[in-house]
């Protein structure tokens, strides 16, 4: 993938800015807050495409997205992120059912880890995993997946 391919642009939404880049052929990563990212800064129809489906999720008009992602991680990140596509709609998951879900039963510790290691806010469904602990001290991160998570069910 060359540079030159790569365009980000950054739009507005309820939660915020969100900084949404492509290669022309995928979404890379879709990140909330305004970021600078490589590649030039301007809207495509992948982008704006990507931008709208996340407005119709956030808006309630949207269950799944239909967008081309390339998902980059390591092969168990990619598989936690595939288990996470499987949890239906308005649903949450505990590490451990994740494991499950997956196939791989020992390593409910590592799933937040990979859960989060995701380059694709909102778009892969990292905000239907549970903490792991209710001792967890709320982040942003944690407040935003919160958010979400009461999107689906608001909408079920």
């Amino acid at each position: 993938m060359r540079v030159s391919d790569l365009t980000f642009f950054i739009y507005n939404s309820q939660f915020g800015q969100i900084t949404i880049s492509s290669n022309g052929k995928q979404i890379t990563s879709v990140s909330l807050g305004a970021k600078k990212m490589s590649g030039t800064f301007t809207p495509t129809k992948l982008t704006n495409e990507c931008s709208t489906q996340i407005l119709q999720f956030l808006s309630g008009d949207r269950k799944r997205f239909n967008i081309p992602i390339l998902l980059q991680g390591t092969e168990f990140e990619k598989e936690v992120w595939r288990g996470l596509f499987k949890t239906g709609y308005g649903c949450t998951v505990t590490p451990m059912q994740l494991a499950h879900l997956i196939g791989k039963d020992n390593t409910y510790r590592n799933i937040p880890k990979a859960a989060y290691a995701n380059k694709h806010s909102i778009l892969i469904p990292d905000y239907r995993l549970l903490p792991a602990s209710k001792f967890e001290k709320p982040s942003q991160e944690s407040k935003v997946r919160m958010a979400l998570r009461k999107i689906e069910s608001k909408f079920l």
